[in-house]
């Protein structure tokens, strides 16, 4: 079986409709909503493509910098 293609955006509309528009061209999806749960799926290697939404996640990501 394939490993997705994870999607990545903090809106949950925009992340639907972008998973939808892959599904239609026969790829697997998985939609995340935060980094978090990414993190996992990466050490995990079960998906193949990431797709960030970069804008939805800069909360995230500024956090990510203060550590």
């Amino acid at each position: 079986m394939e490993e997705p293609v994870v999607v990545v955006n903090a809106n949950a509309e925009q992340c639907q409709k972008l998973c939808a528009a892959l599904e239609q061209e026969h790829f697997r999806t998985t939609a995340l909503h935060s980094l978090v749960p990414l993190e996992e799926k990466v050490k995990e290697g079960t998906c193949r493509v990431v797709i960030l939404d970069l804008d939805s996640l800069a909360h995230s990501i500024r956090n990510w910098r203060k550590l």
